[in-house]
């Protein structure tokens, strides 16, 4: 809800590390690693919000850069607010979506608030088997996935496949925020690629 009312998804996740803990001074690889975005995309945000007087960014002694929250900006209250509200709205999202779900709790908590909507783009697309795999389903690690990697049988008359394929890439970066890594079944060839995704693939619908 954050990343959408904001227009960026690394924009939603730098500014509820910001404001979370608002007393804490992160160094910027600190804060690139934990976003779970591209240097490039949180440095960009950071010098957006330093440009607001939201946030001072200074050297340290080592070279580093050291960020921290403007505490008596007049936004900081209202932005607390609003990532306290988002913080609530995705932990009730998630609890819905892992009781409509049972590979829910495989799927990185961050997205699960989102699987219904990825599941719809699946369903409409007329999938017969979709699977997550990579970072989407590594549940237990601190670092937000930075695309969401989804393996298909897309099923369906052969006319007009490509432009259903592309359609169905599009829909699903809609639904999750992310970029997409779309790959059908059939394509996979490289064995590293189906180690990968025997070792992480979750389930998340199999047409009956």
């Amino acid at each position: 809800m954050l990343a959408t009312l904001l227009g960026s998804e690394t924009r939603a996740r730098v500014l509820t590390l910001l404001l979370t803990e608002p007393r804490r001074t992160y160094h910027l690889r600190e804060l690139i690693r934990l976003a779970g975005g591209g240097a490039s995309g949180v440095q960009r945000e950071v010098e957006k919000l330093q440009g607001l007087g939201l946030v001072l960014s200074t050297g340290t002694a080592e070279g580093r850069r050291a960020i921290r929250v403007v505490d008596e900006h007049e936004l900081l209250d209202p932005l607390r607010a609003l990532v306290d509200a988002d913080a609530v709205a995705v932990a009730t999202a998630a609890r819905l979506a892992e009781s409509s779900h049972p590979q829910a709790p495989l799927v990185d908590r961050r997205l699960r608030p989102r699987l219904p909507r990825v599941l719809a783009a699946l369903q409409s697309a007329g999938v017969e088997r979709a699977v997550l795999f990579g970072s989407a389903t590594q549940a237990g690690t601190s670092t937000a996935p930075r695309d969401l990697d989804v393996l298909v049988k897309l099923g369906g008359p052969l006319e007009g496949r490509a432009a259903r394929f592309f359609e169905l890439r599009r829909q699903l970066e809609v639904a999750s925020g992310l970029p997409v890594d779309l790959v059908e079944a059939e394509a996979v060839t490289n064995p590293y690629l189906r180690d990968e995704i025997e070792r992480t693939g979750v389930v998340i619908l199999e047409a009956t």
